[in-house]
């Protein structure tokens, strides 16, 4: 007797709950559950309490206003038993406050549920699974609440939408590129644009140039501006020193006529060298052995000024085969080098200065580059890079990398990447970010990967590679463009 008491009570209550108007009809709707809701689609679960005969139509009805002037309608049709009803809605507008019902029509009359309200989510953009590649690559766009039509652009080019899984994930198709390598990636959510992150596009173009107006040539030194490169010093593959001047002007992608070096007692192989004319240390003679190479260490220290002529400016305080140098703040910093002592001396104002030693053996072919106050290492021992903070004077390892790092790589600094590669028998080139330490595959070399590098210089961003093999006497001249598409 307790026990049909206490369902009365139920009864009557959900009587007094669920209902508009209250009416002497058998008919009753409830609404039960919203079962999920996301940006902009609900599921809903009614039930059909009672029914007086046949119901015609049943649904559920939405509107943006509680009177329900012009509500959006769901009807789920004829109903001839009592029971739950189920109904999925995916046209509701993002983050907006809906008022729902349940109804039910029966001969003449419509019955509805109580009012209730909800509001929609706004979707958003979690994760992407890859912001690098080329076009054509699929990546998956992972988040919450995304609306049914929602869209993902790479600046103004649309994505196209491989799958839709839910409302978390979608599977895109990167769009061909347009004219920058970085583009911003929007989620376009039913018109609420929003920011997601950058793409980069994969890039590296590559351009053989015309041929050179001498044979392979070896250890030489490049003294480079934005007009043209002067190659001096160094030898050719027969032992033969370099008594010329060979220059090449970057307006006119063309080679000039050669001119005789002014002083031949600086006739030198692998000194160390400044885009501005420094120059210093090296051999007078290399000699390939079988044990290994044979060297003439000399300690003479000069610059070549842009006339041709050579500033006598003294001596090195230590001699060395292939040192890196930088000049950075009107000084003149000299590090490592082969049979160097890998020692670190600053110049200036005419006086050389000991700084230190290096934690690693270092020469030219192995990359390196100077950055924002501070000069970046390669490790071959470890495959780490290092930086070298001229203000404090100290080393700190700055990233662990994931490729074998060789030596005679061809490297050079682009704004806030270095970008190397071109090891030995590879056509691999990598970016990597000096502000975060992330490595990127660019493209590969396009010519022969057999060759060494013997020659590199830069200008305005792009990098220019002389490549040999003295085996064939075989020579090429390539420019290489980080960030520029290949067609």
């Amino acid at each position: 007797m307790q026990k049909i008491i206490y369902a009365l009570l139920i009864a009557g209550s959900l009587s007094g709950c669920f209902f508009n108007e209250i009416t002497d009809s058998e008919t009753v709707v409830l609404l039960e559950d919203v079962i999920y809701i996301s940006s902009n689609d609900i599921r809903l679960l009614g039930r059909l309490y009672s029914l007086e005969g046949t119901a015609s139509d049943h649904g559920f009805e939405f509107s943006k206003d509680e009177t329900f002037s012009a509500p959006e309608v769901v009807s789920l049709g004829e109903k001839k038993t009592v029971g739950l009803f189920f109904s999925e809605f995916n046209l509701l507008e993002e983050k907006t406050a809906y008022y729902y019902r349940a109804f039910v029509i029966s001969g003449n009359n419509k019955f509805y549920s109580d009012i209730r309200s909800i509001s929609t989510f706004e979707g958003s953009v979690n994760t992407v699974s890859s912001l690098y590649g080329e076009s054509g690559d699929q990546i998956e766009i992972i988040g919450t609440n995304f609306t049914t039509e929602m869209s993902i652009l790479f600046g103004e080019t649309t994505a196209v939408v491989k799958s839709r899984l839910g409302g978390y994930k979608l599977k895109i198709e990167v769009p061909e590129h347009q004219t920058d390598h970085r583009v911003p990636v929007y989620a376009n959510f039913d018109g609420r644009k929003v920011l997601v992150d950058t793409f980069e596009y994969k890039t590296g173009k590559w351009t053989k140039l015309s041929a050179l107006p001498f044979g392979r040539m070896t250890n030489a030194a490049v003294r480079y501006n934005g007009n043209s490169a002067s190659i001096y010093l160094g030898a050719f593959s027969q032992s033969e020193k370099n008594g010329d001047i060979y220059n090449y002007d970057f307006t006119a992608n063309s080679w000039g006529a050669p001119t005789a070096l002014a002083d031949e007692e600086y006739f030198v192989e692998g000194a160390f060298y400044t885009p501005n004319g420094f120059f210093g240390a090296g051999a007078t003679r290399i000699i390939e052995g079988f044990s290994g190479f044979i060297y003439t260490l000399t300690d003479q220290f000069g610059k070549l000024e842009s006339d041709g002529t050579i500033t006598d400016l003294g001596s090195t305080p230590a001699s060395g085969v292939k040192p890196l140098a930088f000049y950075v703040d009107q000084d003149l910093i000299v590090l490592g080098g082969i049979n160097s002592g890998e020692a670190i001396w600053r110049y200036a104002d005419s006086e050389w200065s000991y700084l230190g030693q290096l934690p690693f053996a270092i020469n030219t072919t192995i990359p390196n580059a100077y950055f924002n106050g501070s000069i970046y290492l390669f490790n071959t021992e470890d495959n780490t890079v290092w930086m070298y903070d001229l203000s404090t004077l100290e080393f700190t390892k700055f990233t662990d990398l994931s490729m074998n790092v060789q030596s005679g790589a061809a490297y050079f600094l682009s704004g806030k990447f270095l970008i190397f590669g071109l090891f030995p028998f590879q056509s691999t080139m990598y970016q990597l970010n000096l502000e975060n330490g992330e490595v990127l595959i660019k493209n590969n070399f396009e010519g022969m990967a057999s060759l060494s590098t013997d020659i590199q210089f830069t200008e305005g961003g792009d990098l220019y590679v002389i490549r040999g093999a003295s085996s064939t006497e075989t020579t090429e001249f390539w420019k290489y463009q980080p960030f520029t598409f290949k067609q």
